[in-house]
């Protein structure tokens, strides 16, 4: 990234966390990284600022009330959802329900990998996007992240302590902890490996092309089975795409897609 003001600043709103980073074309800067629920309208412009004042603000968010702060605090964001030039075909019924950030992925996978892929998000929720042999969008499957597994089993037991769900060194628990970590841990690996291994089923004898992402996409190359590649920035890739769509002469002067300077706070 050089030191020219960015084309477009990405944000990547999910339940837990928010990713931002500058990016000029398909070049991502540095990413930053902070809990979803600190975000405010003042700290918005102060980031907003910070990644150079881009003249285009692209977003994927899951969390409505983290999207209503972000278009206070910089009105002109375009969030991303099935209207959005995406480059791809969306063979789904319920597009206009899909998930901004399993759309930015399904662009991502599409666009920048061999199709036919499965873009597979290990975060709040386990999501695994399916690119058919054409590029185009088809479906999915969602389950729960690692994490959101551990909450529930804490919550929904009158017992049953909390438990960090790191893979433990044998699958016999002797405690109740240790039984708990390895349900946790092995489960989610068990869980990951065999919705991978029923989506390739249905796309045989060809063998879709596995690329994972969200903070859990380490912990499931390492313990699960059919993960091909591991992308961190896979969704901010996918606003990338989508920024330079809408960075085109003529688009970004479209009410709505050009970012105006907010107020100074």
């Amino acid at each position: 990234m050089t030191a020219a003001t960015p084309s477009a600043w990405l944000v990547d709103i999910s339940n837990s966390f928010t990713k931002c980073a500058p990016a000029r074309g398909r070049r991502i800067g540095q990413v930053s990284r902070f809990p979803t629920a600190s975000w405010s309208p003042r700290r918005w412009r102060r980031a907003w600022r910070a990644a150079g004042s881009p003249p285009l603000v692209v977003a994927s968010c899951v969390v409505p009330a983290a999207r209503r702060t972000l278009a206070r605090a910089l009105p002109g964001t375009h969030f991303l959802s099935a209207k959005s030039p995406c480059g791809i075909a969306l063979r789904y019924p319920g597009a206009k329900t899909l998930g901004a950030d399993r759309l930015a992925n399904a662009i991502a996978a599409s666009r920048l990998h061999a199709a036919p892929a499965i873009a597979a998000d290990f975060g709040t929720a386990a999501t695994f996007d399916v690119i058919d042999a054409t590029g185009a969008f088809i479906g999915g499957v969602i389950a729960p992240g690692r994490s959101t597994l551990a909450r529930a089993l804490e919550s929904a037991t009158a017992l049953l302590p909390h438990v960090r769900p790191t893979m433990p060194r044998r699958a016999l628990g002797r405690g109740t902890r240790g039984a708990i970590r390895s349900g946790l841990a092995i489960g989610f690996a068990g869980l990951a490996s065999a919705i991978i291994t029923a989506l390739r089923k249905e796309f045989a004898p060809d063998r879709p092309l596995v690329i994972a992402t969200g903070g859990d996409a380490p912990f499931v190359r390492r313990h699960a089975r059919g993960i091909d590649r591991v992308d961190p920035k896979l969704t901010l890739r996918g606003l990338a795409l989508v920024a330079e769509a809408l960075a085109q002469p003529g688009r970004t002067t479209q009410k709505g897609l050009a970012c105006p300077r907010p107020p100074l706070d």
